[in-house]
C-alpha cells in the first residue's frame, strides 16, 4: 500500500470543544512530518484555522443535533434523533470517499464523527465515552453501549483522551468493558498548559461552550448574573461567528465572541475561578491549567450531569445545577470550597503515530 503523509482530522462540530481538543494532535502530526488535513463544518474549520493557517480542508455536513427545552422530555427527544444521524453519518462518509481517492489518503483521524473512515486505510476514533450515560439506568446504558460499538466497528483503533488507571477524568465513561480492538489511552488533551505566579486579572470568567439554545441561555444567565457586580469579569461566548450582544454591558465586564489560544491561556491564569459547562473539553482545560472552576452541566446532556458528579466527589471541581443564584453568593461557595489540585500525570498525552 502506498502511503503518502497526509492525515483527514476530523472534529464532530457538537460545540467548538471537539475542535479545540484536535489542535495538539494537529500539532504533533505537523512536527512527524503529516500534512494535517481538516475535515469539518466550516465553524470547526474557521477555528482550526485560526491557529494553523495554510492547512488544507473538506467541508463537511452538520450533525445539527437539536434540543428540545420542555422538562421533562429532553432525555427522549435527544434519543429520538439519534436516527437521523444515518443519513449525517453516510453523507459524510460518501464526501470523505471521494476526498480520500482523488488525494490519496490513508490515515484517518475522527473525533467521534462516525461516518469518518474508509476501507484499507487506518481509521482512529477519538472518543472520552465508550459507555454513555443515558439517564435511564445501568441496563440501558449497557445496552446502548452494545448499540455503540456496532457503529465502531469500521474503526481500526480507538484513542481515549484520558489516562488508563486513577486517577483520570472520564470515570466509567471510558474505564469499562473495552471493545475488541487496539485502545489507546493518550492522556488528556488540550491547547493550554499550566503557568505559576500569574497575577489575577477577573474574579470570574464565564466561558459558553457547547450547543445551542443552552450556549446562548448560559451567555444571557452570566450578563445578568454580573451587571451589577462592581469587579472585573470576562465572558467568552464560544461563537465563531459575530453574534452581537444587543445590550450595552457595563465597562467591569469584558466580552468575547471568541478567545483564540493564546487569549484562552491569559484568561485560565488571570482568573480566580472560571465558571463553565461540565464539558470534557472543558474539564481537560482545567487539568492542563489547575483551574479552580465552577462546572454546572448542559440541560439534556447526562454525560456532563455525570462528569460533574464524578469529579465534584473528587472536589476538583465546584458542581452547581445552574445559575440561579447571586453572583456574590456563588463568590462565597467557591471560596469556601476546598479545591483539589488536578493530577498532573493527565497531561502527558502521547500518540501511537
Amino acid at each position: 500500500m502506498n502511503i503518502n503523509n497526509k492525515v483527514i482530522v476530523s472534529p464532530l462540530d457538537w460545540g467548538l470543544g471537539h475542535a479545540t481538543r484536535c489542535i495538539p494532535i494537529i500539532k504533533v502530526l505537523l512536527q512527524k512530518g503529516y500534512q494535517p488535513i481538516i475535515a469539518g463544518t466550516p465553524e470547526t474549520i474557521a477555528l482550526i484555522q485560526l491557529e494553523f493557517k495554510n492547512l488544507a480542508f473538506c467541508t463537511l455536513p452538520s450533525y445539527n443535533i437539536a434540543y428540545h427545552t420542555l422538562l421533562g422530555s429532553k432525555r427522549l427527544y435527544l434519543l429520538s434523533q439519534i436516527f437521523k444521524l444515518k443519513k449525517v453519518i453516510a453523507t459524510e462518509h460518501n464526501i470523505l470517499s471521494n476526498y480520500c481517492l482523488k488525494h490519496n489518503i490513508k490515515f484517518i483521524i475522527s473525533d467521534n464523527r462516525y461516518g469518518i473512515y474508509l476501507p484499507n486505510c487506518r481509521n482512529v476514533f477519538i472518543t472520552h465515552q465508550l459507555k454513555i450515560a443515558t439517564g435511564f439506568g445501568k441496563y440501558a446504558d449497557a445496552m446502548l453501549q452494545k448499540w455503540h460499538y456496532r457503529f465502531l466497528k469500521p474503526f481500526s483503533e480507538i484513542w481515549i483522551p484520558d489516562v488508563l488507571g486513577s486517577p483520570n477524568l472520564s470515570g466509567n465513561l471510558s474505564h469499562t468493558k473495552l471493545p475488541k480492538k487496539p485502545v489507546h489511552f493518550i492522556g488528556a488533551l488540550s491547547r493550554l498548559s499550566f503557568t505559576n505566579n500569574i497575577t489575577k486579572k477577573y474574579h470570574f470568567a464565564f466561558i459558553a461552550s457547547g450547543p445551542e439554545p443552552f450556549k446562548s441561555i448560559f451567555i444571557q444567565q452570566a450578563i445578568q448574573l454580573v451587571t451589577n457586580y462592581n469587579y472585573p469579569i470576562i465572558i467568552v461566548a464560544g461563537n465563531m461567528q459575530q453574534k452581537k450582544i444587543q445590550q450595552k454591558l457595563p465597562p467591569h465586564i469584558t466580552f468575547l465572541q471568541y478567545a483564540n489560544a493564546g487569549q484562552m491561556q491569559a484568561i485560565f491564569n488571570q482568573t480566580t475561578f472560571i465558571i463553565c459547562r461540565s464539558g470534557y473539553s472543558s474539564i481537560m482545560d482545567a487539568a492542563a491549567t489547575q483551574a479552580k472552576c465552577i462546572m454546572l452541566p448542559t440541560p439534556s446532556q447526562t454525560e456532563q450531569l455525570y462528569l460533574a458528579n464524578y469529579l465534584g466527589r473528587q472536589q476538583l471541581i465546584k458542581p452547581i445545577k445552574n445559575l440561579n443564584i447571586t453572583l456574590n453568593e456563588l463568590y462565597l461557595k467557591a471560596n469556601n470550597f476546598n479545591f483539589k489540585p488536578w493530577p498532573v500525570n493527565l497531561n502527558k498525552f502521547t500518540l501511537p503515530i
